[in-house]
């Protein structure tokens, strides 16, 4: 059974909350089920059936071959999203733009009959969301970036808290499953996630990094290099694992970053920091583990400069040189406390040519920049309870 999957097809979520601001107020009306909810959660009807505007109702496939879906009038005022819309190469039924206001809570529940498996799939595309939204399915927290496209299997337990000030508004797609959606799964099988594999895979990494410790630990110039490898292997095999717990830290640590296309050449493909926010196109990006360094320089900024800072100031300061080794050495406590390889962050194609080198000091305790965050307040000095590779807080 497949939990969730993300495609790796983006969407121009500006353009998105563009047409969401020209659509009419006051045609939101409240989720029909008001005893699944607290706070408002209000819907607009893009498909629904006979094209009614009156009519925010999803009827199931086993209910509703009676029904004929049509586009409403509000749809056709949305070109964007009727492209968006016609990406599925399927049957659509209902399609709905569906918001979540501040602090509203969706309770826990199941949808039944509404997955892959029994021929319906629903996708989700967060056209306005926030770190702060905490969507869970089966009690796993899954986060969906604007303009992202989502499957998620909603037969299973799911809930949805809106923690933040801010609405939160996605593009809900119900399909019939075809030809079409099983070869769009096949083709992202690499983001899948199947429940019975996940135990599997997190035990055989397990085994793996008890594999490279040991090797280690033999302290040998033939063992060392053969930990390396494995350890780049594993890294290179894991990157979405990877970069999704370091998108889950940064967020956690009130950091935000948003899913892009972005036009102008960066400094590292695919990241650039605008306003205190890390924007990311995946189509461009190369080297996920990039994000955690960005994340860096945002988090060593004092707290009334980290808003406004973007990324053509990063690196062209009178102190550029030291606040890149205090960034190098809080990229390499934050992947200690995420348990994620240095290799992720610290590559071949990064630093100059030298990151596998710093990954390698780093790890052998031979560190630069901790006297910078110890000034900083952010790690212990040798007298202190914490000290590095941990650290006291993530922010200065």
């Amino acid at each position: 059974m497949i939990k969730y999957l993300q495609l790796e097809k983006t969407f121009n979520a500006g353009i998105m909350q563009s047409e969401l601001a020209l659509l009419d107020a006051s045609a939101w009306m409240q989720h029909y089920n008001k005893t699944m909810y607290e706070g408002a959660w209000t819907v607009l009807p893009l498909r629904s059936i006979n094209g009614s505007l009156d009519n925010v109702i999803s009827i199931h496939q086993a209910a509703s071959t009676d029904y004929i879906y049509s586009d409403t009038a509000l749809l056709q005022q949305c070109k964007y999203l009727q492209s968006v819309i016609n990406y599925f190469e399927c049957e659509k039924t209902a399609v709905r733009l569906m918001k979540l206001a501040p602090g509203a809570t969706i309770k826990p529940h199941s949808d039944q009959e509404l997955s892959f498996e029994e021929g319906e799939a629903r996708f989700h595309i967060p056209v306005k969301t926030n770190q702060d939204v905490i969507f869970l399915l089966e009690n796993e927290r899954v986060i969906m970036q604007e303009g992202e496209c989502w499957y998620l299997n909603l037969s299973l337990k799911h809930s949805v808290r809106n923690e933040s000030a801010f609405e939160r508004v996605h593009l809900v797609i119900d399909v019939r499953v075809n030809d079409w959606v099983r070869q769009l799964f096949d083709k992202e099988a690499v983001l899948l996630k199947h429940q019975d594999e996940i135990n599997k895979d997190a035990s055989e990494m397990s085994d793996q990094w008890k594999i490279i410790a040991e090797l280690r630990r033999q302290q040998t110039e033939t063992a060392l290099q053969l930990a390396a490898k494995m350890e780049k292997d594993l890294v290179a095999a894991n990157q979405e694992v990877y970069f999704k717990k370091a998108l889950e830290f940064i967020h956690s640590i009130g950091i935000e970053t948003r899913f892009t296309p972005l036009q102008e050449h960066c400094f590292l493909p695919g990241l650039f920091v605008e306003n205190g926010r890390i924007l990311v196109d995946r189509e461009q990006l190369q080297n996920p583990g990039d994000i955690l360094h960005e994340a860096a320089h945002i988090a060593l900024m004092p707290a009334g400069d980290r808003a406004a800072i973007n990324g053509s100031e990063i690196g062209n300061s009178e102190n550029a040189a030291a606040e890149e080794m205090a960034a190098i050495a809080w990229t390499y406590a934050a992947c200690v406390h995420l348990e994620i390889p240095p290799y992720f962050v610290f590559h071949s194609e990064g630093y100059k040519g030298g990151g596998e080198q710093i990954a390698d000091n780093f790890r052998e305790g031979r560190y630069f920049g901790v006297p910078i965050l110890q000034w900083f307040g952010m790690t212990g000095t040798g007298d202190h309870d914490i000290v590095f590779p941990q650290m006291i807080k993530w922010k200065k």
